[in-house]
């Protein structure tokens, strides 16, 4: 799996020297060009409050989902090359900016849009979480103290100490959002607080339980292909770790 390849050195540099790997770089480097040259995006209290007053999403989660495909691909273009100082201060900045977000869930998931709720998971607030604590382990060596200390204080008040103190609906609701958050917080605490993970696995393999059995005899998601590959892509991941 390439997750035990993630701090595997020689696996990297076979990523990029070998032809075969050579669409994955071509298809980076044309990532990295329509995502991440440009500034990287604000956040502000305004877009934010658009879908409260409009119901529109995209003012909000467009500038949010850059971030994060930002993320994902100066990741891996810093693992592959990790000699470019351009592609590691991006990575920083753009850890740096999630690291600032007033909340990890979007406007659209949140319980409730009068209140502070900076610690409420939802999807993307627990795959963020997942992320972040994977990109800590992936630059462990690299990252300063100052940004692994950051990362391990959000991580801690956004995802590990808001689970352990929470109950989610979506714990035990049938469809993508049980596999989907509740694997990302199971490898968040996996990476974050081992010490923690069997204390909360009964409650994350719960989760797991009740997305399969989402599913009926014929296999068939009623949510359709994508959500398929969603909801079980992260059963996978969870179970890969």
């Amino acid at each position: 799996m390439v997750f035990s390849k993630l701090n595997d050195d020689a696996f990297w540099l076979k990523v990029r020297e070998s032809e075969e790997y050579q669409f994955l770089r071509e298809e980076l480097f044309t990532l990295y060009d329509e995502n991440a040259k440009s500034a990287l995006p604000l956040l502000t209290y305004t877009d934010y409050r658009i879908f409260f007053e409009t119901g529109s999403r995209k003012e909000y989660e467009e500038g949010y989902f850059l971030r994060r495909r930002r993320l994902d691909i100066l990741a891996i273009l810093c693992k592959i090359y990790p000699e470019n100082a351009t592609y590691f201060q991006e990575l920083e900045n753009t850890v740096w900016a999630i690291l600032d977000e007033y909340s990890w869930a979007l406007p659209a998931h949140v319980p409730d849009k009068d209140s502070y709720v900076p610690n409420f998971i939802d999807l993307f607030a627990a795959e963020t979480g997942y992320t972040l604590s994977e990109v800590k382990s992936m630059f462990s060596a690299r990252f300063s103290p100052l940004m692994i200390s950051r990362i391990t204080f959000e991580l801690e008040k956004r995802i590990i100490k808001s689970f352990y103190a929470t109950r989610f609906w979506w714990e035990s609701v049938e469809n993508n959002w049980a596999a989907v958050c509740a694997g990302s917080v199971g490898i968040t605490f996996m990476y974050e607080r081992p010490d923690l993970f069997y204390a909360v696995k009964p409650r994350i393999d719960g989760a797991m339980a009740a997305f399969l059995s989402s599913y009926k005899e014929d296999g068939v998601c009623r949510e359709g292909l994508s959500y398929w590959n969603y909801g079980f892509g992260y059963y996978c991941y969870y179970a890969a770790h």
